[in-house]
């Protein structure tokens, strides 16, 4: 299971025998880079069109809307019992604090949590 998967984050977990692809929304933790308006359309657009992508694979994606985040990702993970999360590292303050809490709560579950380099070239805070 993991958020945001693609890139290094989809091959990684291509090892395991099961994938879920999740996408998780919380506008409360968004912070100035919410995605609103029009931008909010292309990600439904984007999201729909990964759908299908997913389904050619026999592969489902999990959309979920809430107001916390690392909530969710317990629930998903108690749900289909997963034993490893991995996600694409963003860069922003906002999700610097989200993807502590997702490390906080899987280490709490005893479920492995990958973070992952997406598509940049190199990672900003180092």
């Amino acid at each position: 299971m993991k958020s945001n998967l693609s890139g290094v984050a989809l091959q990684m977990a291509s090892h395991h025998k099961h994938i879920i692809q999740v996408n998780l929304w919380s506008k409360k933790e968004q912070g100035p880079w919410d995605v609103r308006g029009c931008l909010e359309v292309v990600l439904k657009d984007a999201l729909s069109n990964l759908d299908k992508k997913l389904k050619q694979y026999n592969l489902k994606l999990v959309c979920r809307e809430g107001d916390d985040s690392s909530t969710m990702i317990r629930e998903i993970c108690t749900e289909c019992g997963a034993g490893a999360v991995y996600w694409n590292k963003e860069h922003t303050t906002e999700s610097r604090i989200r993807e502590g809490k997702y490390r906080t709560a899987l280490q709490e579950m005893n479920v492995a949590g990958m973070e992952c380099q997406s598509s940049l070239l190199y990672d900003p805070t180092s």
